[in-house]
Parts: structure tokens; sequence; C-alpha cells
């Protein structure tokens, strides 16, 4: 399995984690599970960092109804209408 579909897991462990309402304890423990996969598995990623990135993302979307915007990279297309 590559690198990236590995890292793209623990993106998916970590995204679960913060959308399923636990107590402090079970969630603490859950972040120990994800680091001792993470740990095992020699995936060197920062799971505290992820966490705290994904979780003021969430909070910051929380706080206003504007769209953040997408892609950067993303082209704008056109559709042309006859009227």
């Amino acid at each position: 399995m590559d690198a990236s579909h590995r890292e793209a897991a623990f993106h998916y462990y970590v995204n679960c984690l913060l959308h399923i309402p636990m107590e402090l304890e079970a969630f603490h423990k859950e972040v120990h599970v994800i680091k001792q996969l993470a740990s095992s598995n020699n995936i060197n990623i920062n799971i505290d960092r992820l966490i705290h990135t994904k979780r003021t993302c969430t909070l910051l979307d929380l706080t206003t109804s504007l769209h953040r915007g997408g892609p950067k990279n993303k082209r704008l297309r056109w559709v042309w209408s006859p009227y």
C-alpha cells in the first residue's frame, strides 16, 4: 500500500474521531490507539497536529455561513445561455 494511502487512512480516523461524540477519557484513549497504529505501521505523521488542524477548521466553519472556498487550482467554467 502506498504511503499516501496510509496517511489518508489516518486523516479518516481523525475525522471520525472528531465527529463522533464521546467522553474526554474515551477521546484520549482513541487518540492513543491512533498513535499506536501509526507507530506500529512506521507512519511518520503528527497525530496531535492533525487533530488540532481538523478541529480548528471544523470550529471555524461553524462561526460563519460563508463558504470558505474550494481548492485554489479549480478552473472557472462558463455556461453560455442563448438569452
